[in-house]
């Protein structure tokens, strides 16, 4: 059974019948879910982080789409550089690195996850635009493990998006 949580609301968890572990926070939400690809059988938070932007979405995913340009609009980052799939990124004294996964120009889509550097076992993160008239919703979902991390991700991927609305201009 998965227990679908809509934010924002205030602090709060409880475990379900199946004896999952559910969260909700004031900046988004957060919930267990059954499993995730980097740990079978296990369970995984998942956040979300959600913004409208006055931008149109072509505008905006010319942002989010550049995988290495992250640095130019997130706070936080000191630089950021890309190999191959992964992009490095040096942010608050660590050196992070992110492994592209898969990104779908036409969807407006960028899957990607941290693969070294960060207090994580496992993490998946997804930027969405959707366009919305001649404006966008963006959000930026994101699984992982230990349970704590997804939502300390969320506060911040909450604050980046809005980083990213005033750097379009939305």
């Amino acid at each position: 059974m998965q227990t679908y949580l809509v934010g924002p609301t205030p602090a709060w968890s409880f475990i379900d019948s199946d004896n999952h572990r559910h969260r909700s926070s004031i900046s988004g939400t957060i919930q267990t879910r059954d499993r995730f690809a980097t740990n079978p059988g296990g369970t995984v938070a998942h956040g979300q982080a959600a913004l409208d932007i006055d931008a149109s979405a072509d505008d905006v995913w010319a942002v989010i789409g550049d995988f290495g340009g992250i640095g130019d609009w997130m706070p936080g980052i000191d630089s950021c550089r890309v190999e191959g799939d992964d992009r490095i990124l040096q942010m608050m004294g660590m050196e992070i690195t992110e492994r592209l996964v898969s990104k779908d120009d036409a969807g407006r889509v960028l899957t990607y996850s941290i693969t070294k550097g960060a207090p994580v076992e496992t993490h998946q993160g997804v930027i969405t635009v959707t366009p919305t008239g001649a404006t966008s919703q963006v959000t930026w979902d994101v699984d992982a493990t230990p349970d704590e991390m997804a939502e300390v991700m969320t506060t911040i991927y909450q604050q980046s998006l809005e980083a990213l609305k005033a750097k379009v201009g939305g």
